[in-house]
């Protein structure tokens, strides 16, 4: 074996190496981040809307959509419309405490206040996706929001009555 044919492979490897690398932490990040692989959908557990936290990944909440402000925001990156509303307790439909909050593709019915549902999605801190105007906006109504709530970004298939 020659010299110059041993050094080939170590070219190929500085080459691809740092590429595969770098593929591999990416890839990593979003199943740490989803809780599964990018196109899966991560195990969903039941969690009640007062339990659940940022380490439930894969989540299946059933409770009250509340839409007395109802809001759309579009999505820059993928050019979609997303409607935003809390979801609270099926036995206390009263109450004032944001624990969750949803982002769904399907549009609340035009003509409602407040409709039961069942959400499955992926739990997401709320810090871009929740604005500080959208914030206010519900503390204007009389709401407050827990220190620990939550984002829970729908899956497209999401049911829409349970």
């Amino acid at each position: 074996m020659t010299k110059e044919s041993q050094t080939k492979p170590n070219k190929w490897l500085i080459i691809l190496g740092p590429s595969i690398t770098v593929f591999l932490i990416a890839l990593g990040f979003v199943w740490w981040d989803r809780g599964a692989f990018p196109g899966f959908r991560p195990t969903l557990y039941e969690r009640s809307i007062t339990e659940i936290s940022l380490n439930d990944r894969g989540v299946r909440l059933k409770g009250m959509a509340r839409y007395d402000i109802k809001t759309k925001q579009l999505d820059d990156h993928d050019q979609l419309m997303y409607y935003i509303f809390p979801l609270v307790p099926l036995d206390d439909i009263n109450s004032k405490t944001i624990h969750v909050m949803v982002r769904s593709k399907i549009p609340p019915d035009d003509l409602a206040m407040i409709e039961e549902r069942t959400v499955e999605g992926v739990t997401k801190p709320p810090t871009r996706i929740i604005t500080t105007d959208l914030r206010r906006s519900w503390m204007r109504l009389g709401y407050r929001f827990d220190k620990r709530f939550v984002l829970v970004d729908s899956f497209d298939d999401e049911l829409k009555n349970p």
